[in-house]
């Protein structure tokens, strides 16, 4: 109303629409003025990046570490079975089992799996911490310049475009 009152006092004293003003619409006018948008600097970019690739460089090795050991300690196992037995995990040619695996190779196929489920979800936390310390201009830069962003990073964890869908909601004020 301050305005209005400088403006057109006549306005401000009969209200609107009125003889002068014969709408009881203001108009109203704005200008816009073009800014660039934030963006990270080279070496902001180059140190996110790195220590992307050094935290997918390191799962990927733990996941390598852990499929040779449990291949190792797979090896073993069948080494100690009876000469009766070690062919009874083993594949036939049509691509059926040869039988029921003997009960230390059921014991270890069992562990084995627990064991990958574990470290999986460890891996998977870590990714999540990764993506939940980054703001909004590091996830654009993730999503910028990360070939297959969209697919899954190491191993079966969630994708990375779900972590950052649900860490830009917090920006929104939702969830």
């Amino acid at each position: 109303m301050l305005i209005l009152t400088k403006a057109d006092p006549h306005s401000s004293e009969t209200g609107i629409p009125n003889r002068t003003c014969p709408s009881d619409h203001i108009p109203v006018a704005a200008s816009f003025e073009s800014v660039e948008p934030p963006s990270l600097s080279q070496e902001e970019e180059d140190s996110l990046l790195a220590k992307f690739k050094g935290i997918e460089a390191a799962q990927i090795e733990q996941l390598l570490t852990f499929s040779e050991r449990m291949q190792g300690e797979q090896e073993c196992i069948e080494a100690t079975l009876p000469p009766s037995l070690e062919g009874a995990a083993e594949v036939k040619k049509g691509g059926k089992k040869g039988g029921k695996p003997p009960p230390e190779v059921m014991v270890f196929m069992q562990k084995r799996r627990v064991l990958e489920r574990d470290l999986k979800a460890e891996l998977r936390t870590e990714r999540e911490a990764f993506f939940a310390a980054l703001g909004e201009l590091e996830l654009d830069l993730m999503e910028a310049k990360v070939k297959n962003f969209s697919t899954n990073w190491v191993g079966t964890g969630p994708k990375p475009n779900k972590l950052i869908t649900s860490q830009t909601s917090r920006f929104k004020g939702a969830k």
